[in-house]
């Protein structure tokens, strides 16, 4: 914008720097609101995610055998690796075993993957994944 307006026309250019200093205190504020927004609905979201997580661990106690997580020590050092790069934990969720978690030393929302061990085919693998939305949110957003 300001290559357009000629350097010797100095009005032009005062103008300019005006309407370009108003629009960016217009966008410091949206982004002020938005942030605010923003702090106010994860709290509730993390209570709710935090609920779930916890009657889920119950369930998990409730069962008769837990057996030990099928994950092995060189997948455990790749995941750990993985969540020292990311500076992220890993959560990693199996069928028949509770969850593993790797990388609690770093704050946040863990990373959920699933371990699968002969699912569709297609040998071992992980399949990242994220919470189900309730249908009535997702439809408002």
């Amino acid at each position: 914008m300001k290559n357009t307006v000629p350097k010797n026309d100095k009005k032009r250019r005062k103008q300019l720097l005006e309407d370009v200093a108003k629009l960016e205190a217009e966008l410091e504020e949206k982004h002020r609101g938005e942030l605010k927004h923003l702090k106010e609905t994860l709290p509730e979201q993390n209570k709710e995610h935090s609920a779930a997580i916890n009657i889920a661990r119950l369930e998990l106690e409730d069962t008769a055998q837990i057996q030990p997580p099928r994950i092995s020590k060189a997948q455990k050092r790749r995941l750990r690796a993985l969540s020292h790069v990311l500076q992220t934990p890993i959560e990693v969720v199996q069928m028949d075993s509770p969850p593993i978690i790797v990388g609690e030393e770093y704050s946040g929302e863990p990373l959920t993957l699933v371990y699968m061990r002969h699912a569709y085919g297609l040998g071992e693998h992980y399949n990242s994944v994220k919470p189900l939305l309730d249908k009535t949110t997702e439809n408002e957003s």
